[in-house]
């Protein structure tokens, strides 16, 4: 979706959003960790979604004005929609793979909240 908005806004700044899962408290508490083992954790995520994340933007075009977000996922519907409200975007670019009932299937069920939800326009591409 990144790559294809790229093509269509040449010249335009764009923003990388990529939320990694982090687990919840009710895990942390399941197994018992202390509090250092849950920072060392969280950590840990965070620096495998930042190279996870960097990979990724090699394979973009280099002369695209591209800034990332790199943020735990609460919701991802809810997650991106903050992220682009805050960042004052004209437009989200979305992939889906679309599974699901018929709505959801059709686009996939992020981007049917999404789609339900967004003040802005939205470009989904569909793999």
């Amino acid at each position: 979706a990144i790559a294809l908005a790229m093509r269509l806004f040449e010249g335009a700044t764009f923003i990388l959003y990529h939320g990694y899962i982090v687990p919840s408290d009710t895990v942390s508490e399941r197994y018992n960790l202390a509090d250092k083992e849950i920072s060392q954790m969280h950590e840990q995520m965070r620096q495998s979604a930042s190279e996870e994340l960097e990979r990724f933007k090699a394979t973009l075009p280099s002369e695209a004005t591209l800034e990332t977000l790199l943020l735990p996922a609460t919701s991802p519907a809810q997650d991106i929609l903050s992220a682009a409200l805050e960042s004052e975007a004209d437009l989200i670019a979305l992939g889906t793979k679309g599974v699901g009932s018929f709505m959801p299937m059709m686009v996939g069920s992020v981007a049917d909240a999404m789609l339900r939800r967004a003040p802005i326009d939205m470009l989904i591409y569909k793999s």
